[in-house]
């Protein structure tokens, strides 16, 4: 038998076949169909959800490759299950958002593309509240007529969203027409407090102050993962975990303050492994936490360090 599908693609008239995807996108891609389709497929964890403190789950958008809507949900689905069973505290996607739905789409028309973004929220939102889990998902520029803005969406284990928007824009971004973001937010998450910052933000003092002032003990750098960086090569990254004392992850390389790494170099990179569908990152939050209890050690700890990274400024520091 000739599916619908096959016979469509056969018409030669495009107004036609754009009609019919149009109307098949907006069933299968319906919010409440969504979310029955999350209830219904996928597996179930043996076990609720016990997150450790500190340990992360960092997903590439490669591993959600997928040719029907029941595939991907099924591949998700056995991805947080997987992410349950470690302990994972919180599961990221720190690029690709749209890339994730919209590689099921029969069509690039605009009516096509937006009718499968309405179900963006349903979908991550549904899956967090099944799985029990908190889920961040980067990165996606949202356009109006005259503006945009690049967010990220965060959901909690009530499957309730909340959004981040990027709030340090380069001259470069202010001239294609973004607009920043006003407020900068820390998640309390199962993995621990969480801020979020988009590429380029690390650049930024002030922003990872405001975040370390809210209580942000990880931040994570959303956006596609760097390239492989030498060691020896200091970056934005590692200067802002010296600066305010918590852990910065990017990509598949930690940068924490020098006192927590056995080379004092303050980088850790993560091995990739092919039992596990992520790269599983773990920060050690109970050292942080004892050696933050007494301000003045920190900065006598890195002085050296950091006087070599920025000689000026921190010298202005510390003869204040």
């Amino acid at each position: 038998m000739i599916s619908p599908r096959k016979l469509i693609d056969k018409v030669n008239w495009e107004p036609v076949r754009e009609l019919y995807y149009e109307v098949e996108t907006f069933f299968l891609f319906h919010p409440e169909r969504i979310k029955s389709l999350i209830e219904s497929y996928g597996a179930k964890p043996k076990e609720p959800c016990a997150p450790q403190p500190g340990r992360l789950a960092l997903v590439k958008r490669t591993q959600l490759a997928a040719e029907s809507l029941t595939d991907l949900v099924v591949k998700t689905s056995e991805l947080l299950v997987k992410a349950c069973e470690v302990g994972a505290g919180v599961v990221i996607l720190t690029t690709g958002a749209n890339e994730v739905l919209l590689q099921l789409a029969p069509l690039a028309t605009r009516r096509v593309t937006r009718l499968i973004m309405d179900s963006f929220e349903a979908f991550w939102g549904s899956l967090a509240r099944k799985y029990q889990l908190w889920i961040i998902v980067g990165t996606r520029t949202l356009q109006s007529r005259a503006h945009k803005r690049e967010l990220c969406y965060c959901f909690d284990p009530a499957g309730k969203c909340s959004y981040q928007f990027k709030t340090h824009l380069s001259a470069g971004e202010v001239q294609d027409g973004y607009l920043p973001g006003r407020q900068v937010k820390v998640f309390n998450t199962g993995a621990g407090p969480l801020a979020l910052a988009f590429a380029g933000e690390e650049q930024f003092f002030e922003l990872a102050r405001i975040q370390a002032a809210r209580g942000a003990k990880i931040v994570v750098r959303l956006g596609e993962w760097p390239q492989e960086l030498e060691i020896t090569t200091l970056s934005g990254e590692w200067g802002r975990a010296q600066e305010n004392n918590f852990y910065y992850i990017s990509g598949k390389r930690i940068y924490s303050p020098t006192y927590l790494s056995i080379d004092g170099s303050g980088v850790f990179v993560v091995a990739e492994t092919d039992d596990l569908p992520f790269i599983q990152i773990d920060v050690n939050l109970a050292r942080l936490a004892q050696c933050g209890e007494d301000p003045g050690a920190v900065p006598a700890v890195n002085r050296e360090i950091m006087t070599g990274y920025l000689p000026n400024l921190y010298r202005q520091l510390w003869n204040l």
